[in-house]
This record gives structure tokens, sequence and C-alpha cells, in this order.
């Protein structure tokens, strides 16, 4: 169960949770999604209704990458439910309908619990109860049957965009089977590198991969004439994506792929406000920190 808290010291506490769910389905038996987060008392009456349950459904998410640039809008992103009981369950084939009805991607992000997920599972009282009776003949899954959605383009660029901007840490997927019932999958870790690394909702977890930060002095002006001097900074990350081990500026820009495990060197010009950033292989490469962009030799002469 993913139960991403505010405070990491409660880590221990949520790998227990995630036991008691597994022990819960083995068992056969309905675990409330309020009790099993110990949610706090402002927080459970949006979930004190939703229960997990399996009783032998299986939901596979297969997600290929664990850590990814906010543009990698293809990645195929996959749900898969196998029927492992000996009754009918519901599988709305229609993706549309089942984005809104019976999927709800959990990102763990930290605010999970304070709102109804805005990306996956749209869910609204007033669609009316959840009845696989009324539904089309082929939107339900016989024992031992499977199928699977596949999360096209948008769905990936929603993903994306509320992970980048909300700082998830990890990625569930569950599957609605009835009013209020739940199966769930594994979680996995996953991050989504953000449009800017200047501004994350997960400032310690990014400063793992700074490798060198640089300040320089701009001049402000206001009202009246006035005149002031301010320090910036400009940090360099090296993230691994994809099997890559990429450069980038604070601005989530991509500079360069490293090759090999060495870091590049750093020197920086004070004076021009000029980065120089060489490595073993490939062309150094001069960065402007305050225009926060890669001169080229033209621009340099």
């Amino acid at each position: 169960m993913n139960c991403t808290m505010k405070k990491m010291g409660m880590k221990h506490s949520i790998v227990m949770m995630m036991m008691a769910v597994s022990t819960a389905h083995a068992a056969s038996k309905e675990v409330s999604v309020a009790d099993v987060c110990n949610l706090p008392i402002g927080a459970r009456s949006l979930y004190e209704k939703l229960t997990i349950v399996s009783n032998g459904v299986s939901v596979v998410l297969n997600v290929p990458e664990t850590l990814v640039m906010w543009h990698e809008l293809k990645m195929p992103i996959t749900i898969t439910v196998s029927n492992g009981t000996e009754n009918i369950i519901p599988f709305m084939r229609n993706m549309p309908a089942a984005q809104k009805r019976q999927i709800w991607i959990d990102l763990g992000d930290k605010e999970q619990f304070i709102h109804p997920p805005t990306f996956g599972l749209k869910y609204d009282k007033q669609m009316g109860v959840f009845d696989m009776d009324k539904w089309p003949s082929d939107w339900r899954l016989n024992p031992s049957e499977s199928a699977s959605w596949k999360l096209d383009v948008s769905d990936v660029i929603d993903l994306l965009d509320y992970a980048s901007d909300k700082g998830a840490s990890n990625i569930t997927a569950r599957v609605r089977l009835g009013d209020s019932q739940w199966a769930s999958s594994k979680t996995h870790t996953f991050r989504v590198v953000p449009r800017s690394l200047e501004y994350v909702a997960d400032t310690d977890y990014w400063a793992q991969y700074k490798v060198a930060e640089f300040e320089y002095v701009v001049t402000k002006r206001g009202g009246f004439d006035r005149e002031w001097k301010e320090t910036k900074k400009t940090p360099f990350f090296v993230i691994p994506i994809k099997g890559k081990r990429i450069l980038l500026d604070h601005t989530s820009r991509e500079l360069c792929e490293l090759q090999g495990e060495e870091l590049p060197e750093f020197q920086y010009n004070e004076a021009t406000g000029i980065v120089t950033i060489s490595q073993p292989t490939g062309k150094p490469i001069r960065y402007n920190v305050v225009k926060t962009k890669v001169e080229t030799d033209e621009n340099l002469q």
C-alpha cells in the first residue's frame, strides 16, 4: 500500500502497512485505506469508505523506468488485470470511462491524502452505483481471463505534469472492483525530473545529484532610481536517466551525456560569468550563468 507521509521517519511503518495489506489479501479480507494508512482525522472522510480487496484478482503495473524526464511522453505504461477468482469481475474496455470510474493511479505525492487524486480516478459520487450488470457484456473479465489498459500520450502528459509539480516518489495502480472496493498493484519507485530543478517539491532528494554550484551578482533597480545588488546561484546536476548519466542545469536543460563514471571539470570566470565545463571526451561547454544558456564560439568573440 502506497502511503507516503511527510515525515521520513515513517518509512518503516509504511513497509509494515504494505505487509498488512498483503496479509489481508491472502486472507481474502477487506482493509480500510484510512486505517491502513493511519490517516489524520481531517483526511479520513475522503478515504474511510475505500477498502483494498484481492480475493485472487491480480493487478500488474508496468512502468519501464523509475526516473524519467518531464518530457518523456512516449513512455509506455500499462495496467494488466487478471481474474483468478471464480466470479466475473468488472473491466471497462473504454479507456476514458475506465479512467473516470475504475482506474486510480496513485503517485504517492505528499498531498495525496489532502484531496482526491488529480490524475487517474476522477471519482464522482453523482455518477451512480458501480453496477456491472448495467454495462456492455464485454466490459467484464471471466474467471482465468486477463486484459490490459495502455495509457495514451495525453494520459502520460497528465501523469508527468502532476508528478513533476507535486514531487511524486512512487506509483501504484488501483483498480475498482465494486463500490469503494479496490485491488492494488505493487508500489514501484517513480520520480520525474521536474521542468525546473530550481523550484522542486522535494529539494532534499534532488540535492543528491548536485555536482557544482556557482554564485554571481546581478544589479536590481526599483522605484526612485533605487539600486541594489543581489547574489544568485547556478547549480548543475548529474542525473542517471534511462541508463545514461546526463548533465543538466538548474532549468532542467540537458547539456550533455557523460561517458563513464567521471564527473566533468568546472572552471568559473566570475568576470565574464562563464562556466567552462570539460570532460575527457567531447568539446568543452561554455555556460553563461547570468543568461542561463550555452554560449557558442561566435557569441564569445
